[in-house]
């Protein structure tokens, strides 16, 4: 009986020390788990900060941007945009991204402006397809993509529009070396249908940009410097329409008259409001 009473009380024994190191072993594991890193919520700058007048309108985009791109991974390519410091040019770009990344929405929010959401989508895609040309990369995708959106835009019952978007069809084509394709096509559009706006002189410079037409290049881009000069300052300085073009002495030339044009602006406005102030206090 003495034997069994003490086998029994070992028994316990082990037990208790059994329980008491199963409550002890989930907080010796706790500390040997290492904490993961907390993720600070982004927040984006204040709208006043991100207007021209206060960033540049360019600045180097970075080598982690490019590659997440020329990889198709869009949001990750606008993630790291955040974080890095804001110029117009990469505004640009951002804003390209985030029209192909809400499209479906778009589309469902707004049926009626299929035609306009779908052609901004082709040009989103169109832009960044040429920015990594500029960057010798050749993304086929956004190549593929661009030309589908413009198909889909297509759809459309005004002539005008139609037109338009032939022309951006056209002007891909041409940057995507399909020259034939695209002088085929431009054969066809009746640029009378076009409106006579700066828009139109955007896109008909991006197409004779593409085909290497520097005459036409630069008297498009007259027109359009005509209608909205320092708008096409900003879009010389933060599109890559121009890339294969812009080293040529005409292109240089006309640059530095629209920025000689443009400072001469500048300082009449000063001088006429230095002249009001003085007029001002002698009242």
């Amino acid at each position: 009986m003495k034997k069994i009473f003490f086998i029994t009380a070992l028994i316990f024994i082990f037990c208790m020390n059994l329980f008491a190191a199963s409550q002890v072993q989930p907080q010796a594991s706790k500390k040997g788990v290492k904490k993961r890193p907390r993720i600070l919520k982004y927040v984006s700058p204040p709208r006043e900060l991100l207007e021209l007048k206060n960033i540049p309108l360019t600045s180097p985009i970075s080598g982690e941007v490019i590659s997440f791109l020329a990889k198709g991974k869009l949001k990750d390519a606008s993630r790291t945009f955040k974080s890095e410091p804001a110029s117009a040019k990469s505004l640009h770009l951002s804003r390209e991204i985030q029209r192909i990344l809400s499209y479906n929405k778009s589309v469902k929010d707004s049926p009626a402006n299929k035609h306009s959401i779908s052609q901004n989508t082709g040009i989103a895609y169109h832009n960044l397809y040429l920015f990594l040309k500029r960057n010798n990369i050749n993304q086929k995708n956004f190549y593929k993509k661009g030309l589908k959106f413009y198909k889909r835009a297509l759809k459309t019952d005004s002539a005008s529009e139609a037109t338009e978007t032939k022309l951006l069809t056209a002007s891909l084509l041409a940057a995507g070396g399909e020259t034939k394709r695209a002088g085929d096509l431009f054969s066809e559009i009746d640029l009378n249908l076009l409106d006579k706006d700066f828009k139109t002189s955007e896109y008909l410079a991006s197409y004779y940009a593409a085909t290497r037409d520097m005459p036409n290049t630069v008297n498009a881009l007259k027109d359009a410097h005509l209608s909205r000069p320092e708008q096409t300052l900003i879009w010389l300085a933060i599109s890559d329409d121009f890339y294969q073009v812009e080293q040529s002495p005409e292109f240089d030339k006309m640059k530095k008259d629209f920025a000689a044009e443009s400072e001469q602006k500048a300082k009449l406005k000063k001088k006429k409001k230095t002249g009001k102030k003085a007029v001002t206090k002698k009242n």
